[in-house]
């Protein structure tokens, strides 16, 4: 049996078993041996390479035309647990004023660090019966690694939160004359174009599991942790947190294979404080081209165990409930029975 049947240009050959599978622009691919069911296999991998590569990986963040930062989302590879590698790069030529882990667990500044990338990588791997791939952080400059620092967070299905991966601050002053304009390439990117601001903003990325949509996550009054709850709450919730009270929300489908929310802070340094004595946290930083890695461990014990108190229908006040039961409940959450690594 030979079969042909026309390709998509999306890369030169690719060999699956017996089966060549060429994808060059304008020509089709052959599949020259016989049994169907083969066939069968080849074609279903070539569905599934032409899904993967159609997918949007990237979220461009532009200044006048010119990229600033990116954000590149890759599924892990040989995960047991967790979703993602995602990569902070930033603009060309650019090196970031502070990068901040956690609250200040890290803190790396210019000039003394040169970082312009960072690898946030959040799954568990197994290397053999007795080592086991958990997750990292590495700080890069210009493809070095010039650290690495372990946490226990990672993006995955059982349990069913917006993952805030990280919140940069943007300067209106940014230096971008060194930068050329950006080629855009709407086929594996996502563009945001940064508006000219009197200070500075900033940008919130979250990033949902496998399974959970925007349309579910946004009917959950967890949204409103989201919407309203600032950088205090992920990094150094103990103390409170102060509001946020004009931000924009942005949402975007299938990015890397997840959905994603974007809050956009602007003059992140007008934040309104919870109480007078209250500390805005990274104050100092959000002046300056600054990227904050937010505390990646047991996030979603800190958004979500807190007490509710409802009222009923008649106004009468209902017994508490923790918000996290009443998330799970609207989101008609279904909590795995086992979480195993090893099989």
């Amino acid at each position: 049996m030979v079969l042909y049947v026309q390709a998509k240009p999306y890369g030169p050959r690719h060999r699956v078993g017996d089966y060549t599978i060429n994808t060059n622009r304008g020509s089709y691919f052959k599949l020259a041996k016989t049994g169907f069911a083969r066939f069968q296999r080849a074609f279903h991998w070539y569905l599934d390479f032409v899904e993967e590569y159609d997918l949007k990986h990237k979220i461009v963040l532009l200044k006048e035309g010119k990229k600033i930062f990116q954000m590149n989302i890759k599924p892990s590879k040989n995960s047991k647990l967790g979703d993602f590698d995602i990569i902070l790069d930033a603009g060309k030529g650019l090196y970031f004023d502070h990068v901040i882990l956690g609250y200040y667990f890290k803190h790396y500044k210019l000039p003394e660090s040169k970082i312009n990338s960072l690898s946030w990588h959040g799954y568990y791997a197994i290397i053999d019966d007795q080592q086991l791939y958990s997750p990292v952080v590495h700080i890069k400059s210009h493809g070095t690694k010039i650290d690495r620092v372990g946490h226990l967070g990672s993006i995955n299905e059982f349990e069913p939160f917006a993952f805030p991966v990280c919140s940069l601050y943007i300067p209106n002053d940014l230096n971008i004359n060194d930068i050329g304009n950006t080629k855009k390439d709407p086929t594996q990117c996502i563009y945001l174009d940064v508006p000219h601001l009197s200070r500075s903003a900033r940008y919130d990325f979250f990033v949902l599991p496998k399974g959970l949509t925007i349309e579910r996550f946004s009917d959950s009054p967890l949204m409103l942790m989201y919407r309203f709850a600032d950088l205090e709450i992920f990094n150094n919730p103990n103390e409170g947190h102060n509001v946020v009270l004009d931000a924009e929300m942005k949402e975007y489908k299938n990015v890397g294979g997840n959905d994603i929310i974007i809050r956009i802070v602007e003059e992140p340094s007008n934040i309104e404080k919870a109480w007078e004595s209250k500390k805005q946290i990274f104050k100092e930083e959000s002046e300056k081209y600054s990227i904050i890695i937010n505390d990646p461990n047991d996030i979603y014990n800190k958004l979500s165990y807190k007490p509710i108190i409802m009222f009923d229908e008649e106004g009468e006040m209902m017994k508490p409930r923790l918000l996290k039961d009443i998330h799970e409940e609207k989101i008609e959450f279904k909590p795995l029975k086992e979480i195993k690594i090893w099989d």
